[in-house]
């Protein structure tokens, strides 16, 4: 299993079109995750992941 983290804003990207010809080349399943459909939010010391 592959992932792909996916940080191209634009519709018709030519990085996400190379990225996405390397994984056809790969075979195999993949997952996708597109970063600016996620909630991030800024690390900083008064908040940390524990």
């Amino acid at each position: 299993m592959t992932l792909y983290i996916n940080c191209c804003v634009r519709e018709e990207s030519r990085t996400d079109r190379l990225a996405r010809a390397v994984l056809q080349k790969l075979g195999g399943d993949f997952t996708e995750i597109k970063l600016y459909e996620e909630n991030l939010k800024p690390l900083d010391r008064g908040r940390s992941l524990i």
